[in-house]
Parts: C-alpha cells; structure tokens; sequence
C-alpha cells in the first residue's frame, strides 16, 4: 500500500466514525416508514407484504395511495411496494439492530460508495489526485443521503463496485473470470434493489460483449442466481415476472426507461452491421438546428413553458411556470465541477480510448433514460439528483478529466480558490440556502449562467485561464460543500423531531388500534405506532363521505381502538370531528400531532 491509501483508509474510518456516532432512529420521510415496514414483515413476520387492514380501493392504503393487493377477508397488503432485494439484504441488519440497523446499512454502504470510487478512480488517475476527487465527491450531494432508510446508497454501492470490477478485470487482465462472475452478481442484486439499475447491467454486457466476448458467459453466469431470484419473487408476489408494482402502473409503462436504451442498442448494433445506411454527419449543423429550434420555442406556448420549466428545474429555482415550492435537489446542484463535466469528455477520450470512453459515458449518462420515463413521480421530481446518484462517481470522474488537463496547461491558485472558496462558503451558508422559499435560488441562476459563460471564454482563450478556471472550481466545489452539510444538517434534525413525535405516540395508544388521518398527509411518524403494537393506519378523504363511515364501522366490529388525529394547522380534523358527533359515533379518542411532514 502506498501513502495515498493509507490517507484513503484514514479518511473513510473517519467518516464511518462520525456517522455512527451520530445515527439516530429517526424516519423523516414517507418512503423510509415503507422501506422499514417492509423489512420489518420480513423480519418479524416471515412475508413480503404488509397488513394493514380494511380493503377499500384508494382510501384505505399505507400511509400513502400505493399498489397492493386486497385479500378476501379485507386486508389490504402492500406486496413488494419496492424492488424486493433491498428487503432482504436489510433484514439482517434490522433483525439484529431495529431501526438503528436500517440506519447502520446505508452508512457502511456510503463508507464503501466512496471506499470503491477511489479504486475506480485510481484505475484512471495517479493515487495522490485519486484521493483529492474521492473526498471531493463524497461530499457532494449524496452525503446528504447516507443516513435515510432508502436503497440509494445501497444500491450506488453495488454499482460502482460492479463497474471497478468490470474495468478493473478490462485494464488489467487479471483474475477476468472471477472478477466478470463477481460483476455479473452484483450487477443483478443491484436490479432487485433498484429497477433502474438494469441500465447498468446492460452497459456492462455490452461493454464485455465488444472486448472479450469469449468470457461474456461469466459475466451472464453471474447474473443468473438474483435473475431467478427476483423473477420468483414477482411471480409470487403478482403471478408474472414482469410486473413491478409502481403504483399500480403496467408494467410495459412503468419499465418504459428500460425500452429506450434497449432500443438504442439494436439501432446501434443494426448500424454496426450496415442494416442502416451509413452517412456523414455534421454534428455542428445538429447542434445549431436545435439550439435554434430551443430558441424559436422560446416565442410559443406551451413550448416556452416546457423549456423554462426544465431550465428552472436544472438549476434549482425555487418557482417556476406551472409549479410551485420545487423542493428537490436539481440535476447539477451536487455536481462538484459543475460546468467542467462537460468539456472533460474530450481528455477522457484521449486517455482512456474509444471502448473504456464509451462504457464510463453509458454509466454516467444512463440514467437520464430513466429520468423522463417516470410515470409514478410528481412532474417535479424528473430532474432530480435523487434518481441520479448511481451515476455521481462516473459524473464526477469525467470532470476530474477536465480538472485534470487545465490543471496540467496552468498551475493551480491555491491563494485563490481558499480565499473565493471560504468567501462563497460564507455567504451561502448565511443567506440560508437549505430554504427553498430564498431569493438565493434566484441568484444561483445567475451564477451559475456566468459560470457556462466565462466557460466559453475558456474555450475561446481570450481571458487568464488559470483564475477563471480557480474561481469556478472554488463557486462549485462550495456550492456542493454547503448544500450537502446543511442538507446533513436538517435531515438530522428532522429525524430527532420524528423520533420524539413518533415515539411518544406509540406509547400513548392502545394495542390493536387504528390511527385514522388526512389524505392530504403524509405522516411517517406514525410508523413507530405500527413497529411496536398491532396498529392499522389509513387516511380519508377531506370530504369524509362513505370511507370514514365505513371504516369506523369496520373497526368498531372487530374491536379496534380508534384514534384520529388533530394535525395542526389543518381544517381536517374539525371537519372529522363535526362529522363524527353529527352520527353519534362513540369511544372515539384523538392524537395530537405537533410537526409537520
């Protein structure tokens, strides 16, 4: 081992250190409270659904309008809500450790996402510059996630260390057979965690196909045990292997992102055979016709609404046409070179070669099939770097190409980038990014179109590259670094609150009960009610109607404990209250909640 691994080890146990120390039970976010049921009735229970009671379509779900399957004795069950092989790979650690457990998993798979990024990096660059892009990345964006009960860490974690297996084996030669069997492995138990990671897995055929096709079956061979795994699974579950169970979406639509790339290959392949005329292409005039065309459309609706929506969306404003109150991170926000991705593909393709280019473009790109295809998330979320963290370290590795060649034309400013770095550190963190209602989000704008814009003037050499290419590191890597602490920061804060709320109610209510609440909310802080004691959770619609009353009658029969809930500043539960006394409806009890979810 050289010094530069021993830095890296140091720096990881570091890591692991503090966020062990700072783990806390706590579920903030509506997913989470799913994911943790789901285990939990793996655990506890033996099966893949979760029992929540009264069958009744769309009023009576867990905790939010999801796909399930209803029973004829009137339980409602949500069968494998999520892809299945996150629920198993976290039922050890939840069986041992509960909720700390859940917690405990996405930090050891944060520790090794960034423990596997620098091998990968290590492959392309020397080790002391591998270790700079390495801390760079970990603390972009998805540091935010490494403590929330989500497949995300998980998942990017068999990713990338599918893709250092892969390439290793491809640059090296050395132990090919084992190491493509490994790759093929965790590139199918990364399916089961996430769907989408099927992209990959076709990537790293593809890949192998075109430079070792004579060890193709290793890496197909690998793959064959979570293959059979998982399609059991669905078939239990729904009675084919091709369903998904996304809200209640078919199959061939909610798996539409998988088509796109596939489709691509055979156009691809086609092409290579000469299926498809060969011609000439003129990638300037390409470029030209659709800038003009974005142009044009700038004049016309709905087009000009499209495009600023995608615009406002990329770059984080927090309003924009046709939307309020965007409040997920944006495509680039995370990204710590931020412009320089995009003029590092040039360096890598240089460096890397025509085959090894390609593969770690596929991976930093694949993703964004995924992105637009998602009938099951709000139009807000399409954009999002939360379905784009599987792809952070290939993104990050193409801009440290980029970093890599200016540095190497211009020696680095350190005087200027501590001084611009600590600067922006300081008025974003005052300026209260994390909020989204801040005019900050207006200015981030223009900064970053000032930052595209002196990345022209790069291009054109017309001004000092050297402190231009200084002070745009600077405003990206403390752009990441504030947004990725802060975000910690309050998600840990959040989780501490949930904790408390949730917790005291489950101590508050009685065994066999059902907690009734606005359709309006999402309240998973009631999961801890559900963890602990034999409890039902549902929510009815603002206009109470038949679903309370039926409900009521239900759990009345079979001898359940009714609670509502008053949550503040919301109407809903005087009009339950209203509701309920105008029907005489008795042994009635209330839960207060305080926090707002």
């Amino acid at each position: 081992m050289e010094k530069a691994d021993y830095i890296m080890a140091g720096y990881v146990l570091a890591v692991l250190v503090f966020l062990t120390y700072t783990l806390n039970p706590g579920v903030w976010i509506t997913d989470e409270a799913i994911y943790t049921l789901m285990v939990k009735s793996l655990v506890v229970d033996g099966h893949f659904y979760i029992e929540n009671g009264l069958n009744e379509d769309r009023f009576i779900t867990l905790l939010t309008p999801l796909s399930g399957i209803s029973t004829e004795d009137g339980e409602y069950r949500v069968y494998g809500q999520y892809p299945p092989l996150y629920t198993i790979t976290a039922a050890p650690f939840y069986g041992f450790l509960g909720l700390y457990g859940l917690h405990l998993l996405n930090v050891l798979s944060y520790c090794m996402v960034v423990f596997f990024a620098y091998g990968l990096f290590t492959l392309f660059f020397e080790k002391k510059k591998a270790v700079l892009i390495t801390v760079i990345y970990s603390l972009t964006y998805v540091f935010a996630y490494n403590q929330m009960i989500w497949p995300h860490m998980l998942s990017t974690m068999l990713v990338t260390l599918s893709a250092l297996l892969l390439f290793r084996q491809g640059i090296t030669k050395k132990h090919v057979k084992a190491s493509l069997l490994l790759t093929g492995f965790f590139s199918a138990w990364a399916i089961g965690v996430r769907y989408p990671n099927g992209l990959y897995a076709l990537i790293a055929v593809t890949y192998v196909y075109f430079t070792d096709k004579k060890n193709l079956k290793y890496l197909l061979g690998g793959m064959v045990m979570p293959a059979i795994l998982l399609a059991g699974l669905h078939y239990n579950f729904y009675g084919s292997i091709f369903e998904a169970g996304y809200y209640q979406h078919e199959y061939d639509e909610g798996m539409s992102f998988i088509y796109l790339p596939i489709g691509l290959a055979i156009l691809y392949l086609a092409y290579r055979k000469g299926l498809i005329k060969k011609r000439q292409v003129n990638l300037r005039n390409i470029v030209t016709v659709f800038l003009l065309l974005i142009l044009i459309g700038l004049f016309f609706e709905p087009t000009r609404t499209k495009i600023l929506q995608f615009f406002c969306r990329v770059f984080n404003m927090a309003y924009f046409p046709g939307k309020e109150g965007f409040k997920k991170k944006a495509l680039f926000q995370s990204i710590p070179y931020l412009t320089l991705i995009f003029f590092g593909w040039k360096t890598m393709w240089k460096k890397t070669g025509k085959k090894l280019a390609l593969t770690i473009s596929a991976y930093a790109l694949a993703i964004l099939f995924f992105t637009p295809f998602m009938p099951f998330s709000g139009e807000d979320e399409t954009q999002t770097l939360r379905y784009l963290i599987d792809s952070l370290p290939f993104l990050t590795m193409v801009a440290a190409y980029a970093v890599e060649e200016i540095y190497q034309k211009n020696r680095f400013c350190w005087k200027e980038f501590t001084i611009t770095f600590l600067a922006a550190i300081y008025f974003l963190y005052t300026a209260g990014i994390f909020y989204q209602t801040h005019p900050y989000y207006s200015l981030a704008w223009i900064i970053y179109t000032s930052i595209f814009a002196i990345a022209y003037l790069i291009l054109c050499r017309r001004i000092d590259l050297r402190r231009v290419f200084t002070v745009i590191l600077a405003l990206a890597v403390a752009y990441s670094f504030n947004v990725s602490i802060v975000s910690f920061k309050a998600m840990h804060i959040h989780r501490m609150e949930s904790y408390g709320a949730g917790t005291y109610i489950a101590q508050s209510i009685e065994n066999r009960s059902v907690i009734i609440y606005p359709e309006d909310y999402n309240l998973p802080i009631l999961v801890y009610s559900k963890l602990e004691k034999d409890t039902r959770l549902m929510f009815t619609k603002m206009d109470m109607g038949q679903s309370l009353n039926k409900s009521i009658e239900y759990y009345s029969k079979n001898k359940y404990n009714i609670y509502l809930t008053k949550v503040a500043t919301n109407d809903w539960f005087e009009n339950v209250t209203k509701y309920v006394n105008s029907r005489n409806i008795t042994g009635i009890r209330y839960v207060e909640i305080t926090i707002k979810q």
